[in-house]
C-alpha cells in the first residue's frame, strides 16, 4: 500500500481533512502531518526533518508552504531529504475579501479592520509575487508545484487583486469547502508537468534500459 505524509504551515492543517479523505480513498496509507501555524521556509524545513525521522520513505509528500514567506529555501532542501518520494507542493494561496471580519480579527488581531484589509495592505500583492517566484523556481525541478490560481472552483469571485478565487472566511486560510474543490477529481492529481529528477529509482531504470539496449545491439551484430 502506498503511503503519504503532509508537511507545512497552517494551510497544511487547513487542507488535511480533504487531502487525507481523497488519498485514503485512492488506496494510500496516511503516516502523519508535520505542520505548524505561521511556519516560514526554515521552519518548514525543520518540520520536514522531523518527518524524515518518523516516516523515512513515504511514496507521496504534500507540502503546503509559501504563504508566510518565500519557500525556495525549503523547496531546495526538502527534495534532498526524500530522494525517492513524489512531492506535490502547494504554494502561496491568494488573499481574498474577508467574509467573517470578527474571525479575521481573532486570528490576526485588531489591525484587521475591514473586509478589504489584505488588499489595502501589501499582503495580497506579496502573496502574488511569492507565488510567481516559487512557480518559476519549481518549474526546473522534479517537484510538482501547484498554483492555487490554476485550479477550478465552484464559487470563484473576482478579487481586487485581479485573481479569480473563492472568498475565504478570514481572507487567508483555505476553508473546508474550498479544500474539497482542491482535492476534487478535477484538480487532483495536479496536471502540472515536472522535470524528471535523478532519484535512485530513475537512475536504476535508466541503467536497466541502457543495458538491455547494449545486449540487443550486440545480438544484432552477431
Amino acid at each position: 500500500m502506498p503511503t503519504f505524509i503532509i508537511i507545512g504551515d497552517s494551510q497544511a492543517q487547513a487542507n488535511k481533512q480533504q487531502a487525507t479523505t481523497r488519498l485514503l480513498s485512492d488506496g494510500y496509507s496516511f503516516l502523519g502531518i508535520f505542520a505548524q501555524h505561521g511556519a516560514g521556509s526554515n521552519k518548514v524545513f525543520e518540520l520536514a526533518k522531523q518527518a524524515k525521522s518518523a516516516a523515512p520513505n513515504p511514496d507521496l509528500i504534500l507540502v503546503f508552504s509559501g504563504s508566510v514567506e518565500n519557500s525556495i529555501i525549503s523547496g531546495r532542501e526538502i527534495p534532498k531529504l526524500f530522494l525517492n518520494s513524489q512531492i506535490i507542493w502547494y504554494g502561496s494561496s491568494p488573499a481574498t475579501k474577508i467574509l467573517n471580519l470578527p474571525l479575521a480579527k481573532k486570528v490576526f488581531g485588531s489591525k484587521v479592520d475591514s473586509e478589504d484589509y489584505w488588499f489595502e495592505t501589501d499582503e495580497s500583492k506579496n502573496r502574488e509575487s511569492r507565488n510567481n517566484q516559487q512557480k518559476a523556481y519549481f518549474k526546473n525541478t522534479n517537484v510538482q508545484y501547484v498554483d492555487y490560481r490554476d485550479l477550478k472552483y465552484k464559487n470563484e469571485e473576482l478579487q481586487k487583486s485581479g485573481v479569480m478565487f473563492p472568498d475565504l472566511q478570514d481572507g487567508i486560510h483555505i476553508t473546508p469547502t474550498v479544500s474539497k474543490d482542491i482535492f476534487s477529481s478535477e484538480n487532483f492529481p495536479p496536471k502540472t508537468e515536472i522535470k524528471k529528477g535523478f532519484s535512485v529509482t530513475t537512475v536504476l531504470v535508466s541503467l536497466a534500459v541502457t543495458a538491455l539496449t547494449v545486449v540487443l545491439l550486440y545480438k544484432l551484430k552477431k
